[in-house]
């Protein structure tokens, strides 16, 4: 029995129609999908962004709390006091050297080639400062044991601090930013414990020399005592 045109369209109509519904509610759940997934990342990712930006903001604040620990010390301050361990495991107190002229000079790191030429500067200039009642010290982040090493092969004739815990070097403002090192500086401290000269341009071979010479222009101006 066939069916009559108008029949078979309106079958075919049905089923296009069905089709088309059902592929409209693929398309709706698709959409819908697809915006939910993209909602659900750019939230993650604005998570993931206030966790960087906050990470970085710890960071920062972290460093500037590193670089900004102590007040910046100027020349006619008293000099920081502090106790520290010598390259031989003995003590050393600043206050113990009033009334004597104080070399201390701040260096990066043990054994490196900058901090070599500047020890061995000094040893080798030792009497033009040891003539003017003063006397030389070194002082850096490193161990006792890393100290001990650097004084003994190159035969230093001079004593080494350490600093590892940089409590010193905070002190004096010389820490580099993030890393555990002290910047290249040398201060003179005079008798009272007052800090006369402050360098920070440091020429590692001609500090020794140049310190020598400055302490000779400072206690020639120092009030006698």
């Amino acid at each position: 029995m066939k069916v009559p045109a108008s029949e078979s369209q309106k079958a075919i109509s049905s089923m296009q129609f069905q089709v088309i519904l059902n592929t409209n509610r693929k398309l709706r759940s698709a959409t819908v999908s697809h915006f939910e997934y993209a909602e659900t990342v750019e939230r993650k990712f604005m998570t993931l962004k206030r966790m960087v930006m906050s990470g970085m903001f710890v960071m920062v604040a972290s460093l500037l709390a590193t670089t900004a620990g102590a007040e910046e010390l100027k020349v006619g301050d008293k000099a920081p006091s502090f106790e520290a361990k010598d390259q031989n495991g003995g003590d050393f107190k600043l206050d113990a050297r009033k009334g004597k002229w104080t070399v201390l000079f701040f260096y990066p790191k043990a054994g490196t080639p900058g901090c070599t030429k500047q020890a061995c500067a000094f040893r080798d200039n030792i009497k033009k400062i040891t003539e003017q009642n003063a006397d030389v010290f070194g002082i850096s982040a490193d161990t006792v044991e890393a100290q001990a090493k650097f004084h003994k092969e190159h035969n230093l004739n001079f004593t080494l601090l350490a600093d590892p815990d940089s409590k010193v070097i905070k002190a004096y403002g010389s820490k580099m930013p993030v890393l555990s090192m002290s910047k290249r500086w040398t201060f003179i401290i005079d008798p009272d414990q007052k800090i006369r000269l402050i360098e920070k341009d440091v020429d590692p071979v001609l500090d020794s020399i140049r310190t020598a010479e400055k302490l000779k222009e400072l206690q020639k101006t120092a009030p006698k005592t």
